[in-house]
């Protein structure tokens, strides 16, 4: 062996070494940071945590126990600090009503797991966790986004249970209508889950999570950065986006109409005017500048805006509307604005929110 290779191979070695240590070092850091922010949570009451069967599941409770009714909030897909997003509409709702957010596996401080996050895993979780904690239905439920798939296969399947649904602009469902958008997941992604667990999440964590806009407190961001790098590249979250499709036809299969009042709240697509779409995108914009996001730099004609309104109204003919003659006893309330409307108009949803739950109550 010559002089150089010998120098080389002694260099190489080196830096392999180094690159362990770091490693090491990072992981050792990571561990004891993560301890910390376990236990600040957990005097703040968002993590207690309870078995459901192979893993355990973190359960957040805000409100008042003694009411009859029972919210169960059932978060989008990856959105691991649903409790926190919905603070303003919390506020207003936790005098009259108990609300119970349940982290699905590998959301928040739930354990992750490598089972298989089919519809009827994660409804069953949902409902495993409920019952060893002793809170009992009939329940109402809130689902946002992707949440109406996981709520609808519930109320379907498990009807007894079922006060109510509250769908916050939840996911239409159909026969394959997501069979040609791209839910694949990659060695990257897994290669990811590897980094989170070894702590790199923290080097990164404006990557996989927007800050909080300023109506949110200092507090509320740090606690949602804690959640975000416990969970953000975790197993089971990578295995819910693989199902997706699969989990929306198979809760649109198991539709069964029923006499459970629901209500669908259509905010991304809820716009009928030039003057709502107008204000809704001033707002997007004015929360992307304040984030550092990329935005529309200039406002579209009303031509272009009309067009949008004309798309908005035929999505909801041909997948909404179907979807919901199908539940049966639905109505559709239009409330114009972002997908995460509880964020923008908080207190136009609370009100949608207390007026549905006072007609339950007739």
């Amino acid at each position: 062996m010559n002089k150089k290779l010998k120098i080389f191979l002694k260099i190489l070695l080196g830096i392999i070494i180094v690159l362990l240590l770091s490693i090491i070092v990072i992981f050792v850091v990571h561990k004891i940071k993560s301890n910390n922010e376990y236990n600040e949570l957990k005097d703040l009451g968002y993590i207690n945590k309870y078995s459901a069967g192979d893993y355990d599941l973190n359960i957040y409770r805000i409100g008042n126990k003694n009411s009859k009714h029972k919210l169960i909030g059932i978060s989008g897909l990856g959105v691991h600090n649903y409790s926190i997003e919905m603070t303003f509409v919390n506020e207003q709702l936790k005098d009259d009503y108990e609300i119970i957010y349940i982290d699905r596996a590998g959301y928040g401080y739930s354990d992750d797991t490598s089972k298989t996050q089919t519809v009827e895993q994660i409804v069953s979780d949902y409902r495993t966790a409920l019952k060893i904690v002793g809170i009992e239905g009939p329940y109402i439920l809130m689902p946002h986004s992707i949440g109406g798939v996981y709520a609808t296969y519930w109320e379907s399947t498990y009807p007894d249970e079922i006060e109510g649904v509250i769908f916050i602009d939840g996911t239409p469902l159909g026969m394959n209508i997501y069979e040609n958008e791209d839910y694949s997941v990659s060695f990257s992604d897994y290669f990811g889950v590897l980094l989170c667990k070894l702590g790199m999440q923290r080097f990164s964590i404006r990557d996989v999570s927007d800050s909080l806009p300023s109506e949110y407190t200092k507090e509320q961001q740090k606690l949602t950065d804690y959640l975000n790098i416990k969970s953000s590249m975790n197993k089971a979250p990578l295995s819910e986006i693989k199902e997706k499709n699969n989990n929306v036809n198979k809760a649109y299969q198991s539709i069964k109409s029923n006499d459970i009042q629901k209500i669908y709240i259509e905010s991304s697509r809820g716009a009928r005017t030039i003057e709502e779409v107008k204000e809704d995108l001033k707002w997007v914009k004015k929360r992307k500048q304040e984030l550092g996001l990329k935005t529309i730099t200039t406002m579209p004609s009303d031509d272009k805006i009309t067009q949008l309104i004309e798309q908005n109204i035929e999505i909801e003919k041909k997948q909404i509307i179907p979807y919901i003659d199908l539940l049966g006893n639905t109505e559709i309330k239009l409330l114009s604005g972002d997908h995460y409307i509880f964020e923008q108009k908080p207190d136009e949803l609370t009100r949608i929110i207390k007026d549905y739950i006072n007609d339950l109550d007739k």
